[in-house]
């Protein structure tokens, strides 16, 4: 079986191109090119596939449904990759390069390449597909975001093609196909956009293997035949990773007071955008030992402690009240950071609790009251009636904080902070409080 990436030229025509051959179970590479137009496109893939099976993979709209707009597939994609910087171009057919790339799937159909989105895996035959490279590239290497050698300078545009290069070599011979790569060419200053094309062609090539080889099982399909699809790779589990790349964590640069050290990471997470940057997961335990966990909002911190607000007839607040001891996980992924805080918790001050409650929106103080936490309901319309009735209740008034909410207080007696590194070789600092002073010391990964 052979595979062929296509990274059509849209406007200009000048296409790259990439022949995969599968022998057993192992890819090798065939052949990389890059020709002017899309008729010499069409004419290298009639010498590099003669008459034998064969996969076309193109990285352009086969398919166009739609008179403008994007296509369904294409707003379902950027949904699902917009947060990587992944997201589509619209394709209709009002677009100039809209009837190049329909008419050159219609080439591809005469020669007998049908459209392989309901081919059965591993089954023989001539097909097309339409790819992306770039949330291709999210799903296969674990990016935080795509190589970004498009836009921006030459410079930086090089240093990112040359990183995708690297990735290239390292990361598929070690794959499922694997493909067997001896070497690409390497980088200079004239074959810049040539091997940027040639490099997106690898990459679309495989993703056709990896759609040969493993269908429905280990792909993502958007959108349908009638309208446009995309295929896009989905590793098994076991091959989910990310490579972390960020600085190292230093102790000895680290202040000596951890609360200090989590006001300078958190600082960071708002300044990242990271999303909820005070969600934190909550551990609790019952007196048998019985865990749960779930994920709460930070609310306040200082050298005194971490504090959230629940409802005191809630799991956790049983599990608080009978063992008072907790520990809080911080995960922000964007910043490859994560901080767990352990101690014994107490109630907040009734007066606290009140000036929180009176910070709420209506609707959430409302909420509160209504809501018998971790209780069982015979429906979500119960949940709804309970709102009705309370808002009844406090209709010529502001809710109160009621009796059976308020916060807790975690006091902290180690705080650990984990920074992602590359081949998991992760920093991993903890503070121990002895005697009224933060000790520190590096963990091992």
């Amino acid at each position: 079986m052979r595979f062929v990436g296509v990274d059509l030229g849209w406007s200009s025509g000048a296409t790259g191109l990439c022949l995969l051959v599968l022998d057993g179970a192992v890819l090798s590479l065939g052949r990389l090119e890059r020709v002017r137009s899309h008729a010499e496109a069409l004419h290298w893939i009639d010498a590099v596939v003669d008459a034998q099976p064969a996969l076309v993979a193109v990285d352009a709209p086969l398919i166009i449904g739609n008179l403008t707009g994007a296509r369904p597939c294409e707003r379902e994609l950027s949904r699902a990759f917009r947060a990587f910087d992944a997201g589509c171009h619209p394709a209709n057919l009002q677009r100039p390069f809209a009837q190049a790339t329909v008419a050159f799937s219609r080439e591809l159909l005469k020669r007998g390449f049908r459209h392989g989105l309901k081919m059965e895996p591993r089954q023989p035959g001539r097909y097309q597909i339409e790819v992306f490279p770039h949330p291709a590239s999210i799903q296969l290497f674990g990016l935080r975001e795509i190589f970004k050698y498009k836009k921006g300078p030459a410079t930086e545009r090089a240093v990112e093609l040359e990183r995708f290069r690297e990735t290239l070599l390292q990361a598929l011979p070690q794959m499922n196909p694997p493909v067997l790569l001896s070497g690409l060419p390497p980088l200079t200053r004239r074959n810049q956009k040539t091997l940027e094309d040639q490099l997106d062609a690898l990459l679309c090539a495989y993703v056709g293997a990896h759609w040969w080889f493993w269908g429905r099982e280990r792909n993502l399909v958007f959108g349908d035949e009638q309208q446009g699809y995309i295929i896009v790779p989905q590793p098994p589990l076991s091959q989910l990773r990310i490579q972390y790349s960020q600085p190292p964590l230093d102790e000895g640069a680290m202040p000596a007071d951890p609360v200090e050290q989590f006001r300078h990471w958190f600082q960071d997470a708002l300044r990242t955008g990271v999303r909820e940057p005070n969600a934190m997961t909550l551990a609790t335990a019952t007196t048998e030992g019985r865990p749960s966990a779930r994920m709460v909002l930070l609310k306040h911190f200082d050298e005194q402690g971490f504090v959230w607000f629940t409802n005191y007839g809630s799991r956790k607040a049983r599990d608080l009240e009978s063992n008072p001891q907790a520990e809080l996980v911080f995960y922000w992924p964007e910043l490859e950071r994560q901080v767990r805080v352990a101690g014994s918790v107490t109630r907040t001050t009734r007066v606290e609790s009140e000036a929180y409650f009176a910070t709420r929106p209506l609707e959430s103080r409302l909420a509160a009251w209504a809501s018998p936490q971790s209780e069982p309901l015979a429906s979500r319309a119960e949940l709804e009636r309970r709102v009705e009735e309370v808002r009844q209740r406090f209709a010529d008034s502001d809710p109160p904080c009621p009796e059976f909410w308020g916060g807790y207080r975690l006091r902290p007696q180690v705080i650990e902070f984990w920074q992602g590194r590359p081949n998991r070789l992760h920093d991993r600092i903890q503070y121990i409080l002895q005697n009224g002073v933060w000790l520190k010391q590096r963990l091992a990964p």
